[in-house]
């Protein structure tokens, strides 16, 4: 690699190398973002974001009701996460 461009080293030594740590930050930063239920709760209680529309109708009508929002909710936030354990499994078998 010596004397290979700046961006090939990046491309081929840094990134492998920061693969597993970026992709646990990137699945945690989109958890944070996507449960962040306090603040919702602080900040916006009107319009719901989806934590709280899930809270709102599970204490307002019960758990069937709530069920589909919790559905959206899994479908909306687990494939990142699940695209970044990828991700960080197939740098590890690499090294």
């Amino acid at each position: 690699m010596l004397g290979d461009p700046p961006g090939r080293v990046l491309r081929r030594v840094s990134l492998p190398l920061a693969a597993p740590g970026l992709a646990v930050a990137l699945a945690t930063g989109w958890a944070r973002a996507i449960g962040a239920f306090g603040a919702v709760i602080i900040i916006a209680y009107h319009p719901y974001g989806l934590p709280m529309q899930i809270w709102v109708t599970l204490d307002e009508t019960g758990l069937a009701s709530a069920l589909p929002f919790a559905l959206v909710l899994l479908v909306v936030a687990l494939p990142l996460p699940l695209f970044a354990y990828g991700w960080s499994a197939r740098a590890r078998a690499r090294h």
